[in-house]
């Protein structure tokens, strides 16, 4: 893809601007994949960015296969959120020069963003790896025809003042979606611990590099059979502090052995996490 504009070189990689996000502001992740022939930054949605404005019609885009698309706009910035472990905040950062192309099927950032701000990009069969003007480098594996930012956030910390060298969102669900409701099993699924299909995935390469068996296959939405079968029941019953007959298992844990007078003691911990209540 081709697009013949000037963008002036921001102080930071793709972002001017850094500053403490709004309170009442949700994170909005948007998604972008790189594109080697992108001349600059383009989003396919206006709600990626504000202070639009008519563009100029002598610019002119070309796809790879000779097709022709139409830039409606372009805009002053878009913005991120990103959160800061420095801080500990929501981090809300804007690079100017955006152009709004509603026929692409996804957002696009080129590799001369990044070489005009001292960067470096390099292709390979499965991998791209992105180095900013500060040395860090990043590497996101391909995927389809892309190169699709995922979990590209870097701060650097030794900065006296909190600055972003690189920021890309990972690709989410979009925000005007409703989430899907969570089960009370996958509640279950998610507080004890267990691994959901996307962890097994992304610890694959890992566990193949170090012979350690693979987790069973699994696929997107998968619940272990106990967390289906045993913890997805909500017992509505008064907080008792005498019982008189069983309680119905909900979770429990073992805490020993320590060491009595005379012999070990072992503790057994009964907690109902829905009530709040723990018996030992």
């Amino acid at each position: 893809m081709d697009c013949m504009i000037s963008v002036p070189s921001p102080v930071l990689a793709f972002f001017t601007e850094v500053k403490p996000a709004p309170i009442d502001l949700p994170p909005r992740f948007v998604p972008f994949i790189f594109d080697s022939r992108a001349s600059c930054v383009m989003v396919n949605c206006p709600q990626y960015g504000k202070g639009w404005r008519e563009a100029n019609n002598t610019m002119n885009i070309t796809t790879a296969d000779g097709g022709e698309l139409s830039t409606t706009k372009m805009g002053r910035m878009v913005s991120l959120l990103s959160f800061s472990p420095k801080l500990c905040q929501w981090e809300q950062m804007t690079y100017q020069n955006c152009l709004l192309i509603p026929d692409l099927v996804t957002n696009l950032i080129g590799t001369k963003t990044v070489i005009c701000t001292q960067g470096q990009v390099t292709f390979e069969d499965e991998l791209v790896t992105v180095q900013d003007k500060h040395g860090h480098v990043i590497q996101v594996p391909t995927s389809g025809d892309g190169y699709p930012t995922a979990a590209m956030i870097i701060w650097d910390n030794s900065m006296p003042e909190p600055a972003v060298s690189l920021a890309f969102a990972t690709t989410t669900a979009s925000m005007r979606c409703s989430p899907e409701p969570c089960s009370k099993a996958s509640l279950w699924h998610c507080r004890l611990g267990h691994a959901r299909h996307d962890a097994i995935l992304c610890t694959r390469a890992v566990t193949l590099s170090h012979d350690i068996p693979l987790a069973p296959a699994t696929h997107p939405g998968a619940l272990c059979d106990v967390c289906i079968q045993s913890k997805a029941i909500m017992m509505d019953t008064a907080h008792p502090h005498h019982v008189e007959k069983p309680l119905e298992l909900i979770s429990m844990d073992v805490l020993g052995p320590l060491h009595g007078v005379t012999k070990f003691t072992y503790v057994l911990i009964v907690h109902d996490a829905y009530s709040g209540m723990t018996w030992a």
